[in-house]
């Protein structure tokens, strides 16, 4: 029922509320209990435990190493096509430079004439 109470020695009150929630007073509000103890957080590195992963167990270093992303090579392929480039570029500005820029630069300067073939028939006269 509402507003029934409970008293706990030396602990505290718990009572109902009248929407049916449960209430805890307590009654070491002030006080203290003992002396206090400072607590010291202990951290060991590379100390080992067992870790359960699905139906396996596994360490904690195994886990770690798959967990943990390997650092990346970095891979430097562009700057030896970069370098590439930029030399046939420069080739190119030196060839044209050196033979004008117009069309007999680039094409074939051989001069061609057409073979005479033979006749494959003959004229009935």
């Amino acid at each position: 029922m509402a507003g029934d109470k409970l008293e706990w020695d030396g602990v505290g009150v718990l009572s109902k509320g009248l929407a049916g929630e449960i209430r805890f007073d307590a009654s070491l509000k002030g006080m203290t209990i003992g002396e206090l103890i400072p607590a010291n957080k202990v951290i060991r590195e590379n100390a080992q435990h067992l870790v359960r992963v699905g139906e396996d167990q596994k360490t904690s270093t195994e886990m770690m190493e798959r967990l943990v992303p390997e650092e990346e090579k970095r891979s430097y392929w562009w700057a030896a096509a970069l370098i590439i480039g930029l030399l046939a570029l420069f080739f190119l500005a030196w060839y044209f430079s050196a033979r004008r820029l117009d069309s007999s630069a680039t094409g074939n300067q051989q001069k061609l004439e057409p073979q005479k073939e033979a006749a494959t028939y003959k004229l009935s006269e």
